[in-house]
């Protein structure tokens, strides 16, 4: 002979749809705590031939991924909400509830078990919490450091950026054969007319020549022809080099100022999941 009925703790009245019911005002129930290795595996759990029964529930103490898991689909599931080593981004503007916002500070100011998760997560010798101020989220590559800062806001166009134009050649047009023509200081002559009614004398005119006159005995006139010098502008003209061309030099007018490659943005912070 079978008999069911349900099961009642702390009370004489158990819900009929239940088979266990518990009742307590200040007591809970104590899951199996137990160490999960790997999700992926049976272990420690191993008396069971057939493997772990769908549903079996048992809190993992395993550092950085304590919680309550479930086995189904052949592997350990977490049902905690969050997961060592989950990032979000908030509007909050500092650590709660497990959540710490990653602005580079010291590892070591953390509390001690948030300090053990992040040095599993970001390795024993890391220092610091990566810093995500004024950052952009990216997924690592092959050859990429997780959790290293990246790249640049600086954008810097060289020549090879430029697009495949030609531009104007930077030459005047051919003119023929010609000269160019400058004004030069050049040289003239001067008449001197001169009265003379005695003797040898020395005639001196404006200071710019000066003209012996020779021996002379009787009054006359005479004139004297002298060079002076820088008296006159003249105009010059170069010879002829035939066709030719002038290279021209044209400036931009640019500055260098680099470009700013920052899109519009939400700003928010980002947190890391380090536990409570």
């Amino acid at each position: 002979m079978s008999v069911f009925s349900q099961v009642g703790i702390n009370t004489d009245s158990p819900a009929e749809d239940s088979i266990l019911d518990i009742e307590s005002s200040d007591k809970g129930i104590l899951i199996p705590r137990i160490n999960l290795p790997d999700a992926n595996s049976i272990s420690p759990i191993t008396n069971i031939p057939e493997g772990n029964s769908e549903g079996l529930l048992v809190y993992n103490t395993n550092p950085g991924n304590e919680g309550f898991y479930y086995w189904k689909d052949n592997k350990w599931n977490g049902i905690s909400g969050n997961t060592i080593g989950d990032i979000k981004n908030g509007f909050q503007i500092e650590d709660h509830g497990g959540w710490y916002i990653l602005d580079g500070r010291l590892i070591s100011s953390l509390p001690p078990k948030a300090q053990a998760h992040a040095e599993a997560i970001f390795g024993v010798t890391a220092t610091n919490l990566p810093d995500a101020t004024d950052k952009f989220l990216k997924a690592k590559n092959g050859s990429e450091t997780l959790a290293s800062t990246e790249g640049s806001n600086t954008v810097l166009i060289t020549q090879a950026n430029l697009p495949n134009y030609n531009l104007p050649t930077a030459t005047t047009d051919v003119k023929g054969d010609h000269g160019h023509q400058y004004q030069d200081k050049g040289s003239d002559e001067i008449e001197v007319v001169v009265g003379l009614t005695f003797g040898d004398i020395m005639l001196t005119v404006a200071g710019i020549i000066d003209v012996n006159l020779g021996p002379l005995l009787s009054s006359g006139t005479e004139i004297y022809t002298e060079q002076v010098a820088n008296k006159n502008s003249v105009s010059r003209n170069t010879v002829s080099e035939g066709n030719h061309t002038h290279e021209v030099v044209v400036n931009s007018g640019g500055s260098n100022e680099p470009l700013n490659n920052v899109p519009f943005s939400l700003i928010t912070n980002v947190f890391v999941y380090l536990g409570e």
